[in-house]
Order: structure tokens, then C-alpha cells, then sequence
């Protein structure tokens, strides 16, 4: 893993599961975290990586992930405090028995697992790239081809894991046009 200490990462769904481990591994080694979770779990996010790291740096900011407006006002926040980010891990995900949509009106785990982690990478690109960063997505082995013809699945039959697969594959593909 490179150096991070002293440096700016940032992870998103930071609240729990994998992205709260990995924002409290790179406290570890001394990294000032930035955990970005849903407004009212920041502060466990913060709570959480501290109280497992000692002298911990972490500050919290809030941010719907479905939500571009709320991603690209997060992105300004992180922007302002931080001109240069030397780490973004994508972490956020969702996984839904049944079809739901977004703020936007788009398939949530489109939004959410293919949309987010790229809107989140170009709204800190200057950043980023001023950090000399780089760009972490976290997706699965098992992720298949997203469907093109109806990415946002309303018209297919919505079975669950087929559609966190494809969603995932997404975001490979928009990683790749990057």
C-alpha cells in the first residue's frame, strides 16, 4: 500500500461494513481520513474510526449518493477543505430486493453503484490529480455485463443480484472511459 500518512484519503459509505474497515486501515498508517456517509451516520463514521484509532484524523462529510446534486455538493466540501486528495475509494454500494429510484428518478443501484463512484471521481479530479491520487472502486468478481439497451432496469424482470452484478459492471466500464 503506498505511504498515506499525512496524506487525504477519502472513502465513501464509510458507516459500516468494508468502507468503515477501510477508513479505519488507513488511519492506521496515519492517513487524515475523510469518511463521506449519509447525513445523520457521519457522525458514527467519525465516532467509529476513532474509537478504534488512537489520535485518529477524521472528518466527516454527508452525502447522498443517489443523489447528484448532494455528490456534487460533497465533492465542493471535500474540494474547499482539501485541494489535494492523495486517495478516493468508492466503497458505497446498495443492494435492493425490489426496484427503487433515486431522487434523480434513475434505478438506485444504477445510481448509487455504477453513477456515484464515477461522479464522485470527476468531482474530485482536481484534487486528485494535485495529489498526485488515485482512485479505488470497489466492485465484485462475480460483476456481468450491464445491459445497455436498459441499464437502469425498467424494463428486464428486476432480480436483485443480477442487478447489483450489472450496476457493478457499470462502474468498471465508466472506470475504463475515464
Amino acid at each position: 500500500m503506498q505511504d498515506v500518512k499525512n496524506q487525504v484519503v477519502v472513502v465513501t459509505g464509510a458507516a459500516s461494513g468494508i468502507g468503515a474497515e477501510v477508513a479505519v486501515a488507513l488511519a492506521e498508517r496515519g492517513a487524515v481520513v475523510v469518511v463521506v456517509a449519509r447525513d445523520g451516520r457521519v457522525d458514527e463514521a467519525v465516532a467509529f474510526v476513532k474509537g478504534r484509532v488512537t489520535g485518529a484524523v477524521v472528518e466527516g462529510v454527508a452525502c447522498d449518493v443517489s443523489s447528484k446534486a448532494s455528490i456534487a455538493t460533497a465533492c465542493a466540501e471535500i474540494v474547499r477543505r482539501h485541494p489535494q486528495v492523495k486517495l478516493l475509494v468508492n466503497n458505497a454500494a446498495v443492494f435492493h430486493a425490489e426496484r427503487k429510484t433515486s431522487v434523480d428518478g434513475l434505478e438506485l443501484g444504477f445510481a448509487v453503484n455504477t453513477l456515484a463512484p464515477f461522479l464522485m471521481t470527476r468531482g474530485l479530479e482536481t484534487a486528485l490529480i494535485a495529489g498526485k491520487g488515485r482512485v479505488v472502486h470497489m466492485t465484485m468478481k462475480q460483476a456481468t455485463a450491464m445491459s445497455f439497451t436498459d441499464p437502469q432496469t425498467s424494463k428486464a424482470k428486476y432480480v436483485p443480484l443480477d442487478v447489483l452484478k450489472r450496476t457493478k459492471a457499470g462502474s468498471i466500464y465508466l472506470t475504463r472511459a475515464m
